[in-house]
């Protein structure tokens, strides 16, 4: 390629000259690539929405993010059907992933736990699998983040041969304080990676949201909640770079859908009185979808910066600070 160089540089005009060298380079540059030297990971946190939707057959896998830290998967917070096949439609690599954080545990946001276990433990590796799990206490008919393990990988659980069945496997699980009462506390430090909690409020079903700052950069998602988890969000979201909020329903839904979950018009509220940098609406129902429009103008009365609705696939990159 030198040789190359020389003789265009002598035989070329300048500009000409400028133009071959550059077209040299950039063929250089995918040969590289060809062998597979890939470019240096991004330093920082990334987004990758694996499911944006609800509890329907519309077309999205349901609620369902993983974390990559400096190119790496390393968390899933929620794991709703159709995680698994989206993490494959985009090639994540799930061996390294040991987070996985729970907001409730109604089947939406759940139901692929046991496939992503089941895909981890079948490379056949010989060290131990680990899952640290955290999610919030049980109420009355609802599995905390302890029963909820033990019901499916306990003695006498319904997937009980799995922990042994190739890949030996271990469960971490923190039950976390949940319910307006319960106050932001940290519940993870370790490789840079500090994960807060705080309780909302999801009608019967216990609830948290969850903040994940990494190199200077915060992530906060919101679960599903009810508007009087507003003041917690904010103390939850303040200053984050990302606000992924569950949207839901639509500002004129009657009373008792408020206690479960949000309008727009107070999501941006609660965005611009936390300052935050963006905000993202997840978890879209039909409803939502199909007055798009109106729910973006509502959200935006309240909330000056950028607004988007989220897709499954779309990927959200914060570099270090």
């Amino acid at each position: 390629m030198h040789s190359a160089m020389k003789f265009l540089g002598n035989a070329l005009p300048r500009p000409s000259r400028i133009a071959a060298c550059l077209l040299i380079g950039l063929a250089a540059a995918g040969s590289v690539l060809a062998q597979g030297i890939a470019p240096p990971a991004r330093m920082g946190i990334e987004v990758v929405v694996l499911g944006s939707g609800g509890p329907r057959a519309d077309g999205r896998a349901q609620s369902a993010y993983a974390l990559l830290l400096d190119g790496k998967p390393r968390a899933l917070v929620e794991t709703g059907p159709g995680a698994l096949v989206r993490a494959g439609e985009m090639n994540i690599n799930q061996n390294d992933i040991d987070l996985v954080f729970f907001t409730h545990f109604h089947i939406d946001h759940v139901a692929d736990f046991p496939a992503i276990v089941k895909y981890r433990t079948a490379l056949l590796r010989t060290e131990t699998t680990v899952f640290n799990v955290f999610g919030p206490v049980g109420n009355p008919g609802y599995p905390g983040a302890s029963q909820f393990i033990d019901k499916l990988f306990g003695a006498g659980g319904v997937f009980e041969y799995q922990p042994t069945f190739a890949t030996p496997e271990k469960f971490v699980v923190k039950d976390l304080p949940a319910g307006l009462a319960a106050g932001l506390t940290e519940i993870h430090s370790a490789d840079g990676l500090r994960v807060f909690s705080i309780g909302t409020n999801h009608g019967p079903a216990a609830s948290v949201a969850y903040r994940f700052e990494y190199r200077g950069r915060s992530v906060v998602f919101s679960g599903d909640t009810g508007e009087s988890a507003a003041e917690n969000l904010v103390t939850l979201a303040k200053g984050a770079d990302l606000l992924v909020y569950n949207c839901v329903i639509l500002d004129g839904a009657g009373a008792r859908l408020l206690t479960l979950h949000t309008r727009p018009r107070v999501i941006g509220e609660i965005a611009q009185r936390a300052g935050v940098k963006q905000l993202l609406l997840s978890h879209i129902q039909p409803n939502v979808d199909k007055a798009k429009d109106e729910v973006l103008r509502s959200v935006s009365e309240g909330y000056a910066g950028p607004v988007s609705l989220a897709q499954d696939k779309l990927r959200y990159n914060f570099s270090e600070r």
